[in-house]
């Protein structure tokens, strides 16, 4: 694999990770206000002063560690299993990515509750607990990969168009024609 090739794959993968983390902070600021609305119309207590900044905190936190634990290495781990296989193989990457990611889920899960033998916890919290952020992922896996999709298509597109250009360019005019 080329250099370029490489930081073409860290600035697709960075502006990925970006786009998670701004949509979950998004969310997080949509879902104060919603909850600040709700309080107003109910008539409850707005609660305390930072809880939008420690929303905010927490999206931010919560879906870098979930870009750079989960999503980044799903999708390269994808890539490279996908890219074996001949074009069909691309349509396959999305339900590819989901067991995978699955799979690392619970590998996780599972080793946490390992560590922490003592918490009295069952397999089957390990699994519930792995689907339910499996189930959480799904989207933000969704999103990273569409990014990753588009990139390697404005790639695709800016090479073939600079190719174009450049081979229009070296063909011989109109008055460079011997006859």
């Amino acid at each position: 694999m080329k250099a370029h090739d490489l930081l073409l794959g860290a600035v697709a993968h960075a502006t990925a990770t970006a786009a998670v983390i701004g949509l979950s902070v998004g969310f997080s600021v949509i879902g104060y206000f919603g909850l600040l609305a709700w309080s107003i119309l109910t008539g409850s207590p707005l609660g305390g002063p930072l809880g939008l900044l420690a929303m905010m905190f927490a999206a931010f936190v919560l879906s870098s560690l979930a870009a750079v634990v989960v999503l980044a290495p799903v999708t390269m781990v994808t890539s490279a299993i996908c890219a074996r296989g001949r074009n069909g193989w691309r349509l396959l990457q999305i339900p590819v990515a989901m067991m995978i990611c699955l799979g690392e889920l619970l590998a996780i899960s599972s080793l946490i509750v390992l560590i922490a033998r003592n918490s009295g916890n069952s397999a089957l919290d390990t699994i519930r607990v792995a689907v339910v952020a499996w189930l959480i992922l799904l989207f933000p896996l969704g999103v990273y990969w569409w990014i990753l999709q588009a990139h390697a298509g404005v790639h695709w597109a800016v090479r073939t168009l600079w190719t174009r250009l450049r081979s229009w360019r070296k063909r011989p005019g109109p008055s460079q024609v011997s006859v």
